[in-house]
């Protein structure tokens, strides 16, 4: 885990940074100075698209942070050698999950030894694993079915409530349902500030209960 905590705390850092950008090119009357001495103002509608973006910057933060640390599982029991036998119900059922949604089993069957042990390795794809609807409801579903602990810190967290709403928001500009802009009008900078806040929060008391889990070898039935 000590990887996935060192890239976690990477993107909050890049976040804080494009945080205090916006916060600051969000003043009424702020411009932009060039190199060349010129200076532009900076309009109110580019001001929007910036906070919009926000929410894709941390959607792939919780996605990409969630994700990797479900990946050092299955690196530890394949470390292991850890068989389908010595697993969880919960993850064995996921891994059968997996194996149902393959597009090649031809791929499955060449690339299989050791069934029980290869099993957990070829089965497990991250790609599929939340698939751009990840909020603290399919954290909390994930950690039912793997047996991690799903508590935060409510003060500080806020029980992950507002992961859906950048879940929301990052999906309607994604699929285009709102324009940036339209996103962006509806949140003040103090608004973005807490979402980020809370959801750093969250995302990373979640990691920590990830990692007493790899390390309690909590996997095994």
């Amino acid at each position: 885990m000590k990887n996935v905590k060192l890239d976690f705390q990477e993107r909050c850092d890049e976040i804080d940074l494009y945080f205090s950008f916006v916060e600051k090119v969000a003043k009424r009357g702020s411009k932009i100075s060039f190199l060349n001495g010129k200076s532009e103002k900076i309009e109110r509608d580019l001001t929007k698209t910036l906070k919009a973006n926000g929410f894709i910057i941390l959607y792939n933060l919780v996605e990409s942070s969630i994700t990797k640390a479900i990946e050092e599982i299955y690196i530890r029991m394949k470390s292991e050698k850890v068989t389908y036998d010595d697993i969880k119900e919960g993850i064995k059922r996921d891994l059968i999950l997996h194996l149902k949604n393959r597009n090649n089993p031809d791929t499955f069957v060449s690339s299989v030894n050791v069934i029980a042990e290869d099993i957990i390795e070829q089965c497990f794809s991250s790609e599929t694993l939340f698939s751009g609807n990840i909020d603290a409801r399919k954290v909390r579903k994930t950690s039912e079915k793997y047996g991690f602990s799903s508590r935060t810190d409510n003060r500080k967290t806020r029980g992950g409530r507002e992961l859906k709403t950048v879940k929301d928001q990052r999906n309607d500009l994604a699929h285009g349902v709102f324009s940036f802009q339209e996103v962006g009008k509806n949140y003040t900078e103090k608004d973005l500030l807490k979402i980020k806040k809370q959801v750093i929060a969250y995302v990373s008391q979640i990691l920590d209960n990830i990692e007493i889990y790899i390390n309690n070898r909590e996997y095994l039935k």
